[in-house]
C-alpha cells in the first residue's frame, strides 16, 4: 500500500498501464530473444522476515555478455549474503556497499570470477571511496565507484567505463 501511495495509485486503477506490479521470486523471471533475467535471493531483509533479490542479466546473442547485480545486501554481510553467482564468470558485477565496508567484502571479491566490478549505493561516500580505491589495488580486475549517469560498455569481451 505504501508503494502504491508513493506512486499515487488508487486501488483498482492503473495510472501506468505499462507497469505490472507482481511479487518477485527466485529463478528466471524474464526472457526474450535478446536477454534473460534471473533473480537470486539476498539476506538484506531477513531480519524482518521479507525477501530481497539481486539479479543476473545475460545477453543471449552477440557478445553473450553477463551482468551480475547484487541487489541490497545485509548489514555487515550477515547470513553469508555474498552472491554465489559471483563465483561464476560475469563481465560486470554491480555491487552495493551501503551496509558494510570494503574490508568486510574484499576476500569475497578476490575469489570472484568477474571481469570488472562497479560499486554503487555507498554510505558514507566520503569515508568509503578512499578505502575502495585502496582495495582496488589488490584485486585482479578493474574496480569503479559509479554514480547515476555513468556508462559502462561491454563490447567484444571488453568492459570499459566511459
Amino acid at each position: 500500500q505504501y508503494l502504491l501511495a508513493t506512486f499515487y495509485c488508487v486501488p483498482g486503477e492503473n495510472p501506468a498501464p505499462n507497469i505490472d506490479f507482481c511479487l518477485a521470486s527466485c529463478g528466471e523471471i524474464y526472457r526474450d530473444e535478446n536477454i534473460s533475467v534471473t533473480y537470486h535471493p539476498t539476506g538484506h531483509l531477513d531480519n524482518v522476515g521479507e525477501k530481497a533479490y539481486g539479479m543476473v542479466i545475460k545477453e543471449l546473442n552477440g557478445d553473450n555478455a553477463s551482468v551480475l547485480f547484487s541487489g541490497d545486501l545485509s548489514y555487515m554481510l550477515r547470513s553469508n549474503d555474498y552472491p554465489q553467482q559471483a563465483y561464476n564468470p560475469h563481465d560486470l558485477f554491480i555491487c552495493e556497499m551501503a551496509h558494510f565496508y570494503p574490508e568486510q567484502i574484499e576476500k569475497y571479491y578476490a575469489e570472484s570470477k568477474v571481469k570488472s566490478l562497479a560499486i554503487t549505493h555507498l554510505h558514507p561516500v566520503v569515508e568509503k571511496v578512499p578505502l575502495i580505491n585502496d582495495m582496488a589495488t589488490r584485486l585482479p580486475y578493474p574496480v569503479w565507484v559509479v554514480k547515476d549517469g555513468d556508462v559502462i560498455e561491454i563490447k567484444n569481451g571488453e568492459v570499459t567505463k566511459l
